[in-house]
């Protein structure tokens, strides 16, 4: 359940530069780590879900916008840089909640350390931009043996 709070929201709504709001939706989320840290060793688990749900959707809210502003200049790529290391820090503190968490909870956790590792390479993909070109998957099934029509047969001679 991941969302952003009206109070948060409204906090971000406030702020005046894409760095600003940025840097605050970076401690919005991180004061939401910081309390399942605290309610996880109490045992309430439902709560610190909570608190994780918020953290996500105020991750979540960070790229989309960084992405509906548009540009990307090396002011963004600096933004995504700074968004990049906080979720580095911040995923081996979710794996050890993880890893003290009850198994009926424990999935919500391994789902949101999914989303980071992503979010992370999302945002380093930000850096190389649209000259990077992806490999194809190699060919599975009869696809794969068969050999392409421009590559030249050869032929044996007896």
């Amino acid at each position: 359940m991941k969302f952003v709070s009206r109070d948060d929201r409204a906090r971000l709504n406030e702020a005046r530069d894409t760095k600003g709001r940025i840097r605050l939706s970076l401690e919005l989320a991180e004061a939401r780590l910081r309390q399942a840290e605290m309610l996880t060793p109490l045992q309430r688990y439902d709560e610190a879900s909570a608190q994780l749900g918020s953290y996500q959707g105020l991750i979540e809210d960070a790229f989309r916008f960084l992405q509906e502003r548009g540009k990307n200049d090396d002011k963004a790529r600096d933004l995504y840089k700074r968004i990049e290391l906080t979720l580095r820090a911040h995923s081996s503190r979710i794996e050890a909640l993880r890893r003290t968490t009850p198994y009926e909870y424990a999935g919500n956790l391994k789902d949101l350390l999914t989303y980071l590792r992503d979010a992370r390479t999302r945002a380093l993909n930000t850096f190389y931009g649209d000259t990077v070109l992806r490999e194809e998957p190699p060919a599975t099934g009869e696809a794969a043996t068969k050999k392409p029509a421009s590559e030249p047969q050869k032929t044996t001679q007896p």
